[in-house]
């Protein structure tokens, strides 16, 4: 009797294991010293998989942890034909999830620009790397930029350019390029540092092109302008000097410790003139080239200009008349003052108080009437214009007549009565 015998496939025995840490960078290894098979075992054949899903290429007895791999578990398929030509196979358990591990970026980014007061400087990604991946958006889209002056940070300077001020001269400057890698994580590297930045020379500023001051019309020489011009400011800290200049400036006096504008001798400032409104400018000069000027506006205002009182009155008595006395004087000299319109006239005797006389005289001439025979009268006038009244004059002294000259006939009889009517 002939018995056949009939090979039956025994299962492999056991798993593989993976050694190593699952964080990114790091090298799993396929351990296979657990696996037996009863029919023999071949040799072994790798794949790595990553959520149960194979990686494609990785193939081999280790593997090293991808950024592809972070947050995902990995596992290991093992497999081989056993002596009976039997294939077989064995999956590792799976990793715990793949943790990430940053790797630090390489190289630096770049300032392009001339480091000098008033250039403007550019931040550049230069030869910036990160394995960890940078962002997929052209620079500078995804990128963040910090300016730094000697190492500190910039108050609002983020953008990608910065324009050199004067606080910059004479310290180096920097810029953090930041941005998030591909792993998730905030990056920050500085540029080289630029040369100290360079000075240029800033012309001193006033803190207006034009100003206005006012004084008033026949204000002495030394009469100050108005309030003292304002100083401008010099960032380089430089020592200014003041001048006045412009169409005007000789109709004025200037001090330039005070910047003070005041009246000058022998000019007139009338407000009636034709020329009421003058035009100076105020130069600052920082000696290094720099300069820069105010326009400054005088205008002369009106004050009340009443006539100055005339002189003492002549006073004289009325001819043929014992009531009445006859006033004259000469006008005041008036010059830069309203026109005068018209005379007042006041009398009175001694010890007594002042009558008014004949108001609003048109002319330099008048008469007083309804007085007393044979007295002596105290006369004053004053001018009025529009600008109101002068003062009173000294007072002009008369007397009227005591008697009117007798009367004459060429024949007949002519009665007189004693009182001379």
């Amino acid at each position: 009797m002939t018995v056949n015998v009939t090979a039956v496939n025994d299962a492999p025995a056991g798993l593989p294991t993976i050694t190593g840490t699952a964080s990114r960078g790091q090298t799993l290894t396929a351990d296979t010293g657990g696996i037996s098979d009863a029919d023999g075992l071949g040799t072994f054949a790798y794949q790595w998989q990553r959520g149960g899903t194979d990686i494609a290429g990785e193939t081999a007895s280790t593997y090293t942890v991808a950024l592809a791999d972070v947050g995902s578990t990995l596992a290991v398929t093992v497999s081989w034909t056993d002596q009976d030509g039997t294939a077989e196979s064995l999956t590792s358990a799976a990793t715990a999830e793949v943790t990430n591990v940053n790797t630090a970026p390489t190289g630096r980014p770049t300032i392009t620009g001339t480091p000098e007061q008033g250039q403007t400087l550019t931040a550049n990604r230069g030869d910036l790397a990160d394995a960890d991946g940078l962002p997929s958006t052209a620079f500078p889209a995804g990128y963040g930029f910090q300016w730094k002056r000697g190492g500190t940070d910039i108050t609002g300077a983020t953008s990608r350019t910065y324009a050199l001020v004067q606080a910059d001269v004479g310290s180096t400057i920097t810029v953090a390029v930041s941005y998030t890698d591909g792993g998730g994580t905030a990056e920050s590297v500085d540029s080289a540092a630029t040369n100290a930045v360079d000075n240029v020379n800033d012309a001193p500023e006033f803190g207006s092109a034009t100003l206005t001051r006012s004084v008033a019309e026949n204000s002495a020489s030394g009469t100050n302008v108005g309030a003292v011009i304002p100083a401008a400011t010099d960032d380089d800290g430089d020592s200014l000097t003041y001048t006045l200049e412009g169409t005007d400036a000789a109709s004025f006096d200037f001090d330039a410790a005070t910047r003070q504008i005041a009246t000058a001798s022998g000019v007139a400032y009338d407000h009636e003139a034709a020329k009421n409104s003058y035009s100076v400018t105020v130069k600052a000069n920082d000696g290094n080239g720099g300069a820069d000027t105010v326009a400054v506006t005088i205008s002369v205002t009106d004050e009340d200009e009443p006539p100055s009182a005339p002189n003492a009155p002549s006073v004289a008595a009325t001819a043929d008349s014992t009531t009445s006395l006859d006033v004259s004087w000469t006008a005041p000299a008036n010059t830069g003052r309203p026109a005068i319109s018209s005379y007042d006239l006041r009398y009175g005797t001694d010890g007594n108080a002042w009558t008014n006389g004949p108001q609003d005289v048109a002319t330099t001439s008048s008469a007083i009437t309804g007085l007393t025979a044979g007295t002596t009268y105290q006369v004053q006038v004053r001018a009025t214009n529009a600008e109101g009244d002068s003062g009173w004059s000294a007072a002009g002294s008369g007397t009227t007549d005591t008697s009117n000259a007798a009367p004459t006939a060429s024949n007949g009889t002519v009665t007189v009565d004693e009182d001379g009517t």
